[in-house]
């Protein structure tokens, strides 16, 4: 299953840019299934998760037929 995959790929060989590698770090997440467990409110509230890098993951998954929606 292609998507499920892509969830559980680890984020750094993931066509993200090195500040979103760099926060998911930072905040111990190591593929986007983890991040995934948190709502959106609660990912902004975290260590270097600004605007940036919620437009970043929001259309990076949205980009790929997923639904985020908190």
């Amino acid at each position: 299953m292609k998507t499920t995959n892509l969830l559980d790929q680890p984020i750094t060989s993931l066509e993200l840019s090195e500040e979103f590698k760099e926060m998911a770090e930072t905040n111990r997440f190591e593929t986007l299934s983890q991040m995934m467990e948190y709502s959106l409110e609660e990912l902004q509230r975290m260590p270097l998760f600004d605007l940036r890098m919620l437009t970043e993951y929001v259309n990076f998954l949205t980009d790929r037929g997923f639904d985020i929606g908190d």
